[in-house]
């Protein structure tokens, strides 16, 4: 005790919680200098890859220097006059394929992190789930939360896309547990899945609903809303045989105009004239009856 609350002591603790400089910036101002010119860029940097990320806008090009990565660093130079000679340095500018990998993981990774804390507060989550095939022809599970917050506002935060080798149900449920543990979530804390109706997802041996409600019971499982309308509205159009032939009447009319560019410029004609504030159309799925009603709404304005 004699020694805590003596001078040397007292002395020492006051040194090391002190803040101390860089021995390099106290050496030499040239270092320091150095110092802050890479933090100031390494910033202007970092809010590059977040705006082109946040856009949408695809960071590399054809080659390092034609990238809009490299060409919105120099567009700011007249903000700043160091990046133009920060990007004529031969090494360390933080511009590499990596630095940018690794810097976008961390900023993921950080949004991720937030997602959680929130879920966390509000104490008790859903976990909503979709599969799909991407271009590539690879499975996609598709992962959302579903939460309310303390100020009794619901949020739905998607977290990520997830490849699987297959869409079996025990791969899926691997695939759930695991982001939950990456997250810090616990299970015993979901309140409700979402799916659709496949047996993988909703079977009531095996399916993904199934193993999770063995785990935790109060994880009430709800057929996904959109699904069950677009299965409603497609059987209820197969009963009856003038919708039918009207679905695919439309179906067949989009396809014969979306693969002629001379059709296409006649259709678009027509549409200005008659009613040039209606949307346009795309290739309608035969299955897509929900959405196909304002293609059949221009088609009956337009049609003679």
């Amino acid at each position: 005790r004699r020694h805590e609350t003596s001078m040397y002591h007292l002395g020492a603790v006051k040194a090391m919680t002190t803040p101390q400089k860089d021995i390099g910036e106290l050496l030499s101002k040239k270092h320091h200098d150095d110092k802050q010119l890479n933090g100031r860029m390494l910033m202007n940097i970092m809010q590059n890859l977040q705006f082109c990320d946040r856009q949408g806008i695809p960071i590399r090009g054809h080659t390092d220097t034609e990238s809009n990565f490299i060409q919105l660093l120099k567009l700011r130079r007249n903000d700043q006059q160091d990046i133009i000679d920060w990007l004529d340095k031969k090494a360390e500018k933080y511009t590499s394929l990596e630095v940018q990998n690794e810097l976008l993981k961390l900023m993921s990774t950080k949004l991720l992190r937030d997602v959680a804390e929130r879920i966390k507060q509000a104490l008790f989550f859903s976990v909503m789930v979709d599969e799909c095939v991407d271009s590539s022809n690879k499975e996609q599970l598709v992962l959302c939360f579903r939460y309310v917050d303390t100020e009794i506002v619901s949020h739905e935060d998607f977290v990520g896309l997830y490849e699987c080798p297959n869409i079996t149900a025990n791969t899926i449920v691997s695939a759930i547990e695991d982001v939950l543990l990456r997250l810090s979530l616990n299970l015993s804390q979901c309140r409700g899945q979402c799916y659709y109706g496949r047996s993988n997802m909703a079977g009531s041996k095996n399916g993904v609903k199934q193993q999770i409600l063995r785990k935790e019971p109060l994880a009430l499982f709800i057929h996904c809303y959109g699904h069950v309308l677009s299965l409603s509205v497609a059987d209820t159009i197969k009963n009856i045989s003038l919708l039918r032939y009207n679905m695919d009447t439309v179906f067949e009319i989009s396809k014969l105009l979306q693969y002629s560019p001379k059709r296409m410029c006649l259709f678009r004609d027509v549409k200005a004239e008659v009613s040039p504030d209606a949307i346009g159309f795309r290739i309608l799925c035969p299955d897509g009856q929900c959405i196909m009603k304002p293609f059949v709404v221009l088609l009956i304005t337009i049609a003679p």
